[in-house]
């Protein structure tokens, strides 16, 4: 693409012996990010206009795919056989393959006599378009259609429906993490390159953020050495070792392309008063399941509210999820602890340690679930039951005509011991003294 004479000033470099002008496209250079994004963006429309043409010139007549647009039709969804995105100068695309008829009925052949499928026409269009804007595609980096595709260092595999990290993506990320681990102290730049590896993995392994914790903890600290390194700490060491471990495993599960179709979801929700208590309850065939609780000293001064409102609701998970589906929508009025729960990434140490912890159990139980904010007047039961007021809870819920039952929190999950030891040195005070 050329470039305006009058725009060449924004490349200019000011070194220590003067400027220097360097007329390519930098990429430091914010207007050259922008001019980039533009050509990408007009590119997809080209191609996918180019795409949304050979539908035209070949109607589909599979009788599966014709119910499968129906049926996004009906749910409000586009069905168009095609879709593609670009990400800088890489595009990927997925496509129908169904095999493409004339209008006239007879089927449509390629240069060879053979029948053309829909995925490899749009394929050729969508090339053809950088040709005739005057670019050429990387034939070394393409990928003609096919069911395991691999793009940016993952890969999709369209039969098994799972997207995974790359082996050699995978074997790099891994041997940076193993070569960090083995320092007491690394460069900080080294340093937050692997962190930056090891988060963008995480879309592959969502299990994995709780193991970045401690790294971004001492990331974020002032207690920088004096030449400018990170100190790589136990925990530290410990998490980029099990990283490492699991790159290099040969059963990587990577994570599901789609939601598994539709499921029954269960509904929970949970609050907590700052002195009072907790309550988490859910509604199930006719029975109101309840589990609350009083705070203990410990809890009432150790743990601030957004981490009480997070223990609540998981207490709450841990306790009704076994009598519910395997599909639940957690609602909080505590927009804090409802980042933690989407986010799996809090801020403070008391809400890493339980957020690593309700991971692990959602993982182990294969519960799949979704947080969402509810505002605390339309939270009334839970946040009565919070406040000692069961009586009137269980009240409404009979003129409702629902049984009430009590559920108990698992004993390992009630000992909160070690929590509120994290959370009061994470907010500065001393650990409580105990006989």
């Amino acid at each position: 693409m050329g470039r305006q004479r009058a725009e060449l000033w924004r490349n200019a470099v000011w070194l220590p012996d003067g400027a220097q002008l360097d007329e390519r496209c930098c990429f430091g250079d914010a207007s050259a990010a922008t001019k980039c994004a533009r050509i990408s963006n007009f590119l997809v429309w080209q191609m996918r206009a180019a795409m949304a043409a050979v539908d035209e010139r070949y109607p589909c007549v599979d009788p599966e795919w014709l119910e499968w647009q129906a049926s996004r039709a009906a749910a409000g969804v586009s069905g168009g056989l095609s879709w593609l995105g670009m990400y800088v100068d890489d595009a990927m695309a997925a496509s129908a393959d169904d095999l493409l008829w004339q209008l006239d009925g007879s089927p449509a052949l390629s240069g060879d006599g053979l029948q053309l499928r829909r995925a490899t026409a749009h394929f050729e269009a969508a090339r053809a378009v950088l040709v005739r804007f005057g670019w050429g595609s990387e034939q070394s980096k393409e990928r003609p259609p096919a069911e395991v595709l691999e793009a940016l260092g993952a890969e999709l595999h369209l039969v098994e429906e799972r997207l995974r990290l790359a082996w050699p993506k995978r074997r790099r990320y891994a041997e940076h993490a193993r070569a960090v681990a083995a320092e007491l102290r690394c460069e900080r730049c080294d340093y937050m390159r692997v962190l930056g590896r090891l988060t963008s993995a995480v879309q592959c392994y969502p299990i994995g953020r709780q193991h970045l914790h401690a790294a971004w903890r001492v990331a974020r600290t002032r207690f920088r050495l004096t030449d400018g390194s990170v100190p790589v700490t136990k925990a530290v060491r410990r998490d980029l070792l099990w990283w490492a471990a699991e790159l290099e495993r040969e059963g990587h599960e990577g994570v599901p392309l789609a939601a598994a179709g539709e499921r029954e979801q269960s509904y929970i929700y949970a609050d907590a008063s700052g002195e009072q208590g907790w309550m988490a309850w859910a509604v199930e065939g006719g029975e109101l399941l309840y589990a609350e609780g009083e705070w203990s000293e410990l809890e009432r001064r150790s743990l601030i509210i957004c981490e009480k409102e997070l223990l609540a609701s998981t207490w709450g998970l841990v306790a009704l999820q076994p009598l519910l589906q395997l599909a639940v929508v957690s609602y909080t009025d505590n927009t804090v602890a409802q980042a933690a729960m989407q986010s799996m990434a809090p801020g403070s140490a008391a809400m890493q340690e339980l957020t690593a912890r309700r991971t692990q159990f959602l993982f182990e139980h294969e519960v799949v679930e979704q947080s969402r904010r509810i505002t605390s007047k339309a939270n009334l039961w839970a946040d009565l039951g919070s406040r000692r007021q069961l009586a009137a809870v269980l009240q409404q819920a009979e003129r409702l005509g629902l049984s009430a039952r009590r559920v108990t929190v698992p004993c390992a999950w009630r000992d909160t011991t070690e929590l509120c030891d994290i959370a009061l040195a994470d907010h500065g005070g001393p650990p409580p003294a105990r006989v």
